[in-house]
């Protein structure tokens, strides 16, 4: 058992670590994405990258702060992938998709909004592969958040779910709506946008889907409510 010389630099967020044991430690530091890459072996941080969004620090009315994820390559020991959603300044929700090079010490990051009619575009161009399959509901864009971020060889998937909870005199259950599935190639190109038609309601806990990448196949367990009852 080695000890590290961790740097503590604001709020703890992950520690994702590659196939050849490198670690990344991420913090937010403030409104600031912080990471320290850790090489095997080594207690002490080789290198330092930034992210490319500030967020409102945490408060009162935001006490959990923004919502991110950190993923490593399959393929380069030196590369490191986030996705995070936010409000942006002119308060619509954003998906950023960034990537950290830890080897040439650069990054990059694309950004995409999510409106109201986005949403009802999106709803538009989903083509039922079954006539038992309604027609989605993706929810609103104020409710989207990362249900989940996987990474396979050239590719990045981040799919956002909305979620609410239903209130009634009667008690309450949390609803899910459809998934929006955006995927990105290792140049962070969104290179398409399918929907999956995954419901839920339930009385609590995390039904989010399970999604694995495989020989370039995407695998997605989830959801769907029929009839009063959730079939996997």
């Amino acid at each position: 058992i080695s000890t590290t010389n961790a740097v503590v630099n604001g709020r703890y967020v992950d520690l994702p670590c590659n196939n050849t044991g490198n670690s990344f430690l991420t913090w937010m530091n403030g409104p600031n994405i912080e990471v320290y890459k850790y090489p095997a072996g080594q207690a002490a941080p080789t290198a330092r990258i930034t992210g490319d969004v500030s967020f409102n620090p945490i408060s009162e009315s935001n006490p959990d702060g923004p919502s991110i994820q950190f993923e490593c390559s399959k393929t380069n020991p030196d590369l490191l992938f986030y996705a995070t959603i936010y409000r942006n300044q002119d308060h619509e929700t954003e998906l950023m998709l960034g990537k950290m090079d830890f080897g040439r010490n650069t990054k990059s990051s694309v950004t995409q909004t999510f409106t109201k009619d986005d949403l009802k575009a999106l709803e538009k161009s989903f083509t039922p592969i079954s006539k038992k399959l309604k027609d989605v509901d993706l929810g609103f864009s104020k409710g989207l958040d990362i249900s989940d971020f996987v990474v396979g060889d050239n590719v990045e998937v981040v799919s956002l779910q909305c979620t609410e909870t239903v209130s009634t005199t009667n008690g309450g259950w949390l609803k899910g709506y459809a998934v929006i599935y955006n995927v990105f190639d290792n140049n962070l190109k969104l290179k398409f946008q399918p929907v999956f038609p995954e419901t839920y309601k339930c009385g609590g806990g995390d039904h989010s889907q399970s999604n694995h990448i495989d020989k370039g196949n995407l695998y997605v367990l989830g959801h769907m409510h029929k009839g009063g009852f959730d079939n996997v």
